[in-house]
């Protein structure tokens, strides 16, 4: 019998076997593919659970990364599939090689499982709880807090699983060949098996401008729906001379805009029902934007909340309000006076097919005092919408550019 070497092995394709070596990158790469759509499906239902219960922002930074981390984590399991594949070889080199390779073998398939059984009972917690307590919408929000978490977990499994292909062979450049492939996979799925916010034609988008007085900015209002009834509205601030791309809109963290703006300030409230509240501050493209987080209160817990309807007879403009005159209240109250006056900022001009102005909604705060209860020293508030209809549809041009959002055509 000849003597059993005790120095390990390279790993090659040799070592592994010709066959199952592609029986093994095969079963990895259609592994991951079914694996990262399994996950793309089950978040982007999660998502429209959620958006059907309340009324969530979509940033695109948070679907960059899921998009991402979800890949990745495919990537991994299919390549950790492969190697168990690999380990199921018959050339062996040691007493020891049976026993190490057996190991490796339980040791994957243990990873491999544990990881999926997880995210398995997370996600059927995440559903259960959103049904219980709004706070559990903020798992949308996790990456911001958690998100290198996240990443570590694919990571950590990756060099898992060659630590113990490590006891049976050198790996020496095979760890760091696994590690790009497994980026590119990740790209590749990324960009194949979810959706992405990036393809502005899969999108229905309804789109509104206004243009800020004495400068090249625009503000746009859009309103996308896509994959799976996913829907996208807000506010984005963009060049007047570059069309509105979904994709590279840069976002406004605004519900309404309160006041006109220009060039240099924007300022608005967003409506929460979880922190962070208060006055908040940022910068985009050179402009300050002042958002006012409040806390938002259902429209049912006020009669004087939810849609007022209205058809009107003339309307006039100042540079910072809107009247309408000779009001007929459809449904809402009946004002005696006869008219009304609105601050300019956030209000829309829908047009009809021919681009005739049919109505004008106007959205208004109204203070919230009753149930359910804020959190100390937040004011809470909840939305008024008013539908302003004249009497014979008018052309756009009878209204102002400033303060206004008037329709892009397509």
């Amino acid at each position: 019998m000849p003597p059993i070497s005790l120095k390990k092995p390279r790993i090659s394709i040799a070592q592994i076997g010709r066959f199952r070596f592609w029986a093994g990158i095969i079963s990895g790469v259609f592994s991951a593919i079914v694996i990262s759509l399994a996950f793309h499906h089950t978040k982007e239902s999660y998502f429209l659970v959620i958006s059907g219960i309340y009324e969530i922002e979509t940033i695109e930074h948070r679907e960059v990364f899921f998009r991402f981390f979800l890949s990745l984590l495919a990537s991994v399991l299919g390549l950790s599939l492969a190697i168990w594949i690999w380990m199921g070889n018959f050339y062996h080199h040691s007493q020891k090689d049976p026993r190490y390779k057996a190991y490796a073998r339980s040791y994957i398939m243990v990873f491999f499982w544990l990881i999926l059984i997880a995210l398995a009972r997370f996600s059927k917690l995440a559903y259960i709880m959103v049904f219980l307590d709004n706070q559990y919408i903020t798992i949308w929000e996790l990456n911001s807090v958690y998100g290198w978490t996240f990443i570590l977990l694919p990571i950590v499994m990756f060099f898992h699983v060659w630590h113990v292909v490590r006891l049976v062979y050198y790996t020496r450049k095979w760890m760091w060949y696994a590690l790009f492939t497994c980026l590119l996979l990740t790209f590749i799925l990324q960009n194949t098996t979810s959706r992405k916010n990036n393809q502005s034609e899969q999108w229905d988008i309804s789109l509104w401008s206004q243009p800020i007085p004495n400068s090249n900015k625009v503000i746009y209002y859009y309103d996308a729906w896509g994959f799976i009834d996913t829907h996208l509205f807000g506010y984005a601030i963009t060049d007047h001379k570059k069309p509105f791309k979904l994709n590279r809109r840069k976002e406004i963290a605004l519900h309404h805009i309160s006041r006109p703006p220009n060039d240099s300030l924007i300022e608005g409230f967003a409506l929460r029902k979880n922190p962070p509240f208060g006055k908040r501050e940022t910068r985009i493209a050179g402009t300050t934007i002042i958002t006012h987080n409040y806390f938002k209160s259902p429209a049912y817990s006020n009669s004087g909340c939810g849609l007022w309807k209205y058809t009107f007879k003339d309307f006039r403009e100042t540079r910072d309000s809107i009247y309408f005159f000779g009001l007929t209240a459809i449904f809402g109250r009946t004002y005696p006076e006869d008219s009304i006056a609105f601050p300019k900022g956030s209000i829309l001009l829908e047009a009809n097919q021919k681009g005739k102005i049919y109505r004008l909604t106007v959205v208004e705060l109204i203070p919230q005092t009753g149930p359910p209860h804020p959190p100390p020293n937040v004011p809470a508030f909840c939305e008024r919408t008013y539908f302003f209809d004249p009497e014979r549809p008018l052309d756009v041009e009878v209204f102002s550019d400033f303060g206004l959002f008037k329709p892009v055509v397509k």
